[in-house]
């Protein structure tokens, strides 16, 4: 895919599309990810990696780094397995156990009458590309699979983050093309802005505070008090940022 990309980013790039059309074989909707969860797993364990599943579903996989890579910092990679699975009236499959039905033209791939789980299935797919290419030197790596993102980030929010060993994180589920999401360690922040930075064009470089859990509101009061707050918050000239864990359905 990418006409009049050089040799070396189309091979990848086919790399990654032909994860993708796999994947996309394999139903996966949220609260239906087991199967895939399990193809993912044993596919790691065959090459001899270290993997572990949660009560939620999450996949987490341990991938060696390449040879001369051994004391470069972990870095983890990190998408969900679920897809928004829908279709349109007149669709006959049963996205509960049919695979979708795919069109490709040129350098588009589409999905007949269903969503086509591009989100986050592209994420997984790039991952699966780089643990499997031979020629993409890489320091170790972690591979972080969430459960149930669409329906309210479900695993991610049950996970048990405690064995994770990476201080960074390189988020691939972006909404475009070509922009990467990297998490650090507060401290770090500084020291893995410089590196990127080097190679990349930084669109932002910032420590923000990302609650572990969410809390909602019920009672009317509550609500009510807790929106008048970060008005105020958001009138006061000298505040400049304001984090909060309320999950706001509004």
């Amino acid at each position: 895919m990418g006409a009049g990309r050089p040799r070396e980013d189309r091979e990848i790039i086919d790399g990654v599309v032909k994860e993708f059309l796999a994947l996309c074989a394999v139903p996966h909707g949220s609260w239906r990810e087991g199967t895939l969860a399990d193809l993912l797993a044993g596919r790691f364990r065959d090459r001899g990696w270290s993997v572990s599943r949660d009560d939620a579903g999450n996949l987490r996989a341990d991938i060696p780094a390449s040879p001369g890579r051994e004391e470069a910092p972990l870095v983890a990679l990190q998408g969900h397995l679920d897809m928004v699975g829908d279709k349109t009236a007149a669709c006959p499959l049963d996205l509960e156990k049919d695979a979708i039905q795919l069109v490709v033209d040129g350098d588009y791939v589409c999905a007949e009458g269903t969503t086509l789980g591009g989100d986050d299935g592209i994420a997984v797919a790039m991952a699966l590309a780089l643990l499997d290419a031979k020629d993409i030197p890489h320091p170790r790596l972690e591979a972080v699979f969430t459960a149930d993102e669409e329906i309210g980030m479900v695993g991610a929010l049950a996970m048990d983050v405690s064995p994770l060993k990476g201080r960074t994180l390189l988020n691939l589920d972006s909404e475009e093309e070509g922009i990467f999401t990297v998490y650090t360690q507060p401290d770090d922040v500084a020291s893995v802005a410089e590196a990127l930075s080097a190679k990349y064009r930084l669109l932002s470089a910032q420590v923000e505070m990302v609650p572990q859990n969410y809390i909602t509101l019920t009672d009317e009061g509550d609500i009510k008090n807790m929106s008048k707050m970060l008005e105020m918050f958001d009138d006061n000239e000298d505040v400049q940022n304001v984090w909060h864990n309320w999950e706001n359905e509004e």
